[in-house]
């Protein structure tokens, strides 16, 4: 499963392989595991330099990610549009917001972040109103999830999947396409 983040309209950004975990009340768990590929929105392929897993919700503005022993996040949520599925992929159109959960390293907190990169897309892009306001509506939705520590937006909710993907035994890591 190749979960593909792109930008808005069309253009290339992160993709990443990954193993469909399951799915919960928030939405369906993907886990890469370090080492498993990653395409860079420049076409270079790379190796993840953490296990993780990213939780894609059913019909939300959002794409959630949790990597294993990161040293600085704990949680970091791109605002997204709602996730197409296929048979071998998920893609969302990442919208230039983030919200990050900081570690205790960096003095824990939550953020939102990249407003600035926001507001230059949607001028040079020339994002339609809807776009504009569905992704500010969202970004404040889940800055307020994440402050208020509601699933799926807590370590301990996104560790149980973590879990799993670290109890997996045997998979090859697929080549990038």
């Amino acid at each position: 499963m190749w979960f593909v983040r792109r930008k808005y309209p069309d253009a290339p950004h992160y993709e990443m392989s990954g193993t469909v975990l399951g799915t919960d009340e928030c939405g369906t768990w993907i886990g890469s595991r370090k080492g498993d590929p990653v395409r860079l929105p420049t076409g270079e392929e790379r190796s993840m330099e953490y296990s993780g897993v990213v939780c894609i919700p059913v019909d939300d503005w959002f794409a959630m990610h949790y990597w294993h022993e990161h040293p600085e996040v704990d949680l970091y949520v791109d605002i997204a549009s709602p996730a197409v599925w296929s048979s071998d992929k998920v893609t969302v159109i990442d919208l230039d917001f983030d919200v990050i959960r900081w570690n205790q390293s960096k003095g824990g907190g939550v953020e939102l972040v990249d407003e600035d990169e926001f507001e230059d897309h949607r001028l040079a892009l020339n994002y339609p109103d809807e776009l504009q306001a569905s992704a500010r509506r969202a970004a404040q939705d889940v800055l307020t999830r994440v402050q208020a520590a509601t699933p799926p937006f807590t370590v301990a909710h996104a560790r149980r999947w973590l879990d799993e993907l670290l109890g997996l035994e045997g998979q090859a890591v697929r080549a990038l396409d």
